[in-house]
């Protein structure tokens, strides 16, 4: 890996914790509305982590490890974007993570003339299974808030979607005021 490309690498994903760090420090987007985690651990915290390691295995010129790395990624951002998509609220923060991830991949692609179609299929299949193993794992809600204008008695609410078995939940608030 040339001197450049690692620093390219670098600073990529420095701004990617970036991302999160702003994410903790401003984001109203989707962390204080969603519920989405995997294995219990939020997305947020994971993204820090694997944002961590792709420092690392940058730093320890490890080539295939990052590139391997790079296309789960790109399969669980794929998911992500899909999710997004399905339930139409869009993170900010979250697709800039995504296009994040997506540049360190286009970058650490190494299409060398022999072995293009080897390193195609290698990442498609590593792709295919960072997909499937958020499809199985993930674990996805997403509260909205909006106002209930029909009762002086309901002045706010929340409309609460669970998605997995496409079930809407509506949770009234009831107001002193």
């Amino acid at each position: 890996m040339s001197s450049k490309k690692r620093w390219s690498n670098l600073i990529i994903s420095l701004i990617g914790a970036g991302i999160i760090a702003a994410y903790d420090l401003y984001g109203q987007s989707c962390a204080s509305y969603s519920g989405n985690n995997l294995f219990g651990i939020e997305l947020r915290h994971l993204g820090l982590f694997y944002m961590g390691m792709l420092i690392l295995l940058n730093l320890l010129r490890k080539e295939l490890i990052l590139l391997l790395l790079l296309s789960f990624g790109v399969g669980a951002e794929i998911y992500l974007i899909g999710f997004q998509i399905t339930n139409e609220v869009y993170c900010y923060y979250c697709l800039a993570f995504e296009a994040i991830i997506a540049l360190l991949f286009l970058l650490n692609l190494k299409m060398s003339q022999g072995s293009i179609a080897g390193i195609l299929i290698f990442a498609g299949f590593i792709i295919i299974a960072g997909f499937t193993f958020f499809l199985v794992f993930f674990k996805g809600a997403v509260v909205s808030s909006f106002v209930l204008t029909s009762s002086p008695c309901l002045k706010t609410g929340a409309l609460r979607r669970f998605f997995g078995n496409n079930k809407y939940l509506i949770l009234r608030f009831l107001s002193k005021n």
